[in-house]
């Protein structure tokens, strides 16, 4: 997504197995992620069997491309599953870039 300038808050519900985190990080002109640009919220506790709200705030002090994560680590077994649903980005002063 090309974001404007704003605060936004990123969030996603999770369950399953692996440590649920939703994150976000900027891309470039060429649309490379920029790996030294991952942000993550601070929740890194595992999903669970109950759906679990996961989220981040970010700023953009500028026009940015960014790309959103929803992410679980960990070891998995075998007919186990991570699940993720209603992703939702959030912003009063902010929004989509026609640029």
């Amino acid at each position: 997504y090309n974001l404007q300038a704003g605060k936004y808050t990123f969030s996603a519900y999770a369950k399953g197995v692996g440590l649920a985190r939703v994150g976000w990080a900027k891309v470039d002109a060429e649309g490379v992620i920029d790996s030294h640009s991952y942000k993550y919220g601070d929740d890194a506790t595992p999903a669970g069997e109950d759906w679990t709200k996961r989220s981040v705030e970010f700023v953009l002090e500028s026009t940015t491309t960014v790309v959103l994560i929803i992410a679980a680590w960990g070891e998995t077994e075998s007919g186990k599953f991570f699940y993720a649903d209603d992703a939702e980005l959030v912003t009063e002063d902010g929004g989509i870039s026609a640029e």
